[in-house]
């Protein structure tokens, strides 16, 4: 009605939802039990088995558990962001509308280099769309398959954020769980047989 009013659809003063005021949304958060994410791991895995997402996609979501980035962060990171001595992912400020934050620094447990290692590489964008040269467009749709396959519908993309997985990588009884998420098909495998040390620093 305000925009009708602006171009001239309508008198000026003659919106009827001037004086209503809007109902307050609270903010949701959901999070996920270390049980819901390994369904959802386990459901990437089938999903992208099945070929029911790319396997870009695939890594997308993997990564979103095991380090909390958004969704836009994600499909802007650009394999030049990539800092593998440090293990981080360094996003510059932008202005891109996917983006809610300025620079950022990802910091990356040892299972999320291993996923980053295993994404078929397609410059310039680490998580590559269906056309050369750009992202990938959206990360809600292929989310939309895996939760229906974990039977997670209610929760949504953004609630994968609060549930980020790496926390819970430093914890032993975390590691069977980490494995979903690498699409291991044991409950354990080479990267979690390495030293202590490699082990808390995941």
């Amino acid at each position: 009605m305000s925009y009708a009013e602006e171009t001239g659809l309508r008198p000026q003063n003659s919106n009827p939802c001037r004086r209503i005021r809007m109902y307050r949304e609270r903010a949701r958060e959901r999070f996920m039990t270390e049980a819901e994410i390994g369904r959802a791991a386990d459901a990437i895995t089938a999903c992208e088995q099945e070929r029911k997402i790319g396997r870009h996609a695939a890594a997308a979501l993997r990564l979103a558990l095991l380090t909390g980035a958004r969704s836009g962060e994600l499909t802007a990171i650009l394999w030049r962001h990539i800092d593998w001595s440090r293990r981080q992912i360094r996003l510059p400020d932008s202005d891109e509308p996917g983006r809610k934050t300025g620079a950022r620094t990802i910091y990356l447990s040892e299972a999320a280099v291993e996923v980053l290692r295993s994404i078929p590489r397609v410059e310039p964008y680490v998580i590559a769309g269906a056309r050369r040269g750009e992202p990938h467009k959206n990360l809600s749709r292929a989310w939309i398959i895996v939760r229906t396959k974990a039977g997670l519908d209610v929760v949504r993309l953004h609630d994968v954020r609060h549930s980020y997985a790496s926390v819970a990588a430093a914890q032993d009884h975390s590691l069977p769980m980490i494995g979903k998420l690498l699409g291991h098909r044991g409950s354990s495998s080479v990267l979690f047989q390495r030293s202590p040390e490699v082990r808390r620093n995941c």
